[in-house]
């Protein structure tokens, strides 16, 4: 594992804001809630590492802008989770860091390989702000 530190001033209460590309898989009905959430798909790490980029929800919106701005890209959607959440996946351990770009100044990762587990709390643990603008997957 690379030498990550979780920046504990980041809050467990700090959404985190997920890019949902507007593909078919990458939204599902969770018929336990009764709506539709991101798959596990929009957690996976990039393909070069093991970083998934977010965007902290917080300072995104104190300093003017909005939900739609973190999109970055016509259609797609954006999901929610909260920071606590990937803190409790110690299996492998999680940390959530800041790290800004000139794209975006409230860029953040959550660091440490994603299991298949992993993934599949956030996804649903995550909920959508803004759904991408598809044909939502028929309920099964």
């Amino acid at each position: 594992m690379a030498d990550w530190k979780d920046d504990d001033t980041i809050k467990d209460d700090e959404g985190l804001l997920r890019r949902v590309p507007n593909w078919p898989n990458m939204v599902k009905f969770d018929e336990n809630k009764n709506e539709y959430r991101p798959s596990s798909a929009c957690f996976s790490d990039k393909s070069d590492g093991v970083e998934l980029s977010v965007t902290l929800e917080t300072p995104l919106l104190e300093n003017g802008s909005d939900h739609q701005s973190a999109t970055k890209t016509k259609g797609f959607g954006l999901a929610r989770v909260k920071a606590g959440i990937a803190r409790e996946i110690t299996e492998p351990k999680q940390c959530i860091m800041r790290e800004p770009t000139d794209d975006d100044p409230y860029h953040g990762i959550i660091a440490g390989k994603k299991s298949k587990r992993a993934k599949q709390k956030l996804a649903r643990s995550a909920e959508l702000v803004i759904a991408p603008s598809i044909q939502a997957p028929e309920q099964q």
